[in-house]
């Protein structure tokens, strides 16, 4: 197939959105043509820098783009780069039509702080397809530049020229610095790595079908971690130990993160119970409801000699926060009439946001109605 056929191939099955006038035309040909060229040149031998702790760094002006977990889509990725979807029989959003999209890194940073500057609510992110997606990290060489300068977000020469081909009603509302849209797209052979989400790792299938089309890519977790090397022989086995082991430190400190979490709302209930003891006139031996010593550790520095003693440590404490709030909430209840103990429980449960929860609870002078309902709370509360 020659150059004319080829290009007439991906007009042929294009959907065009949006008015193409004769600049427009010449700037998308010429852009297409250099696409199909640079897509011949041999991938350059790249590789990553890596952090004390051997995570990956990623340099400035690398573009992340993110996608579900599609071997159709996937396939199409290893043969063409990342284009536009319009030349795959895809409308295109209302940002940038004619384009493939791209997040943009604007300084050094680690693959793990990069992604913690993302709010974990927020669907607009390199991963925003969930922990089951994928993310390309691409590096582009200088032999690329012209390609890339075709981007609506950069305000140059070429960049300025694009305008005419994006919707630019989005433009104005996001940091053009961490945002590309190039012309068209890509070529696969600017990919460097693949950063799999954490549910995607746990889907045996899956890994074997991205090594089988990715080989020539680092294989990343979104933690940084290096799971595969291209320069080094793959070890199928060992990867799947790897990954494993990634899981396994993964969940432990989730679950250590949980267990802080719940202390640190155990120790606003304890100090809301206290004043209503206090208020009530209760006695009671205040050190047998101390959270000192945690916070002297705390504030001191916590060192573990590994991540079991970690978990240990706040599996212990969190045991005791939770033993508190229920001792003084056994305190609350038998010194309080029904009344107060349902208007205490209507106050927590509003605290918690858990209103919800108060009718199985009303009217019940129990202390596992309002300890139940307490726990729900600091356990509920993040789900």
């Amino acid at each position: 197939m020659n150059r004319e056929e080829e290009i007439i191939n991906i007009l042929k099955n294009y959907i065009f959105q949006n008015e193409f006038d004769e600049e427009m035309q010449g700037i998308f040909i010429d852009q297409l043509n250099r696409f199909l060229d640079l897509k011949k040149i041999p991938k350059e031998d790249l590789t990553f820098k890596l952090d004390e702790f051997g995570k990956v760094l990623l340099n400035k002006g690398m573009l992340i783009h993110g996608t579900i977990y599609d071997e159709k889509i996937l396939k199409g990725i290893h043969e063409n780069g990342i284009i536009t979807g319009q030349s795959r029989n895809i409308y295109e959003d209302d940002e940038t039509y004619n384009c493939a999209d791209f997040w943009r890194v604007a300084k050094d940073i680690s693959l793990r702080e990069y992604n913690d500057t993302f709010p974990s609510n927020n669907y607009r992110t390199p991963f925003g397809h969930a922990s089951s997606s994928v993310a390309f990290v691409l590096e582009i060489p200088f032999s690329m530049d012209e390609l890339v300068s075709y981007d609506c977000y950069r305000d140059t020469e070429n960049g300025r020229k694009t305008l005419k081909f994006v919707n630019e009603k989005g433009l104005p509302n996001y940091n053009h610095e961490i945002l590309s849209s190039v012309i068209y797209g890509v070529p696969q052979n600017c990919i460097q790595g693949i950063i799999l989400g954490d549910r995607l790792l746990q889907e045996s299938d899956c890994i074997k079908f991205i090594i089988s089309e990715f080989s020539d890519l680092y294989l990343l977790t979104v933690d940084g971690v290096v799971l595969s090397d291209p320069h080094k022989p793959l070890d199928y086995d060992n990867l799947l130990e790897k990954i494993q082991n990634y899981i396994l430190i993964n969940n432990a400190n989730i679950a250590i993160n949980d267990l802080i979490e719940a202390i640190d709302s155990d120790i606003l209930l304890i100090n809301r119970l206290l004043e209503y003891i206090y208020s009530k006139g209760i006695n009671i031996n205040i050190n047998d409801y101390s959270l000192d010593d945690f916070f002297l550790e705390r504030e001191s520095g916590l060192k573990f000699t590994d991540l079991k003693e970690k978990l240990d440590y706040y599996t212990d404490k969190r045991n005791f926060s939770k033993k508190i709030v229920t001792d003084l909430t056994k305190q609350v209840i038998e010194n309080s009439s029904d009344n107060e103990i349902e208007s205490i429980t209507k106050f927590f449960a509003s605290q918690m946001d858990f209103e919800s929860r108060l009718a199985l609870f009303e009217n019940e002078k129990s202390i596992y109605s309002i300890v139940n309902l307490l726990d729900f709370g600091i356990e509920g509360k993040k789900k």
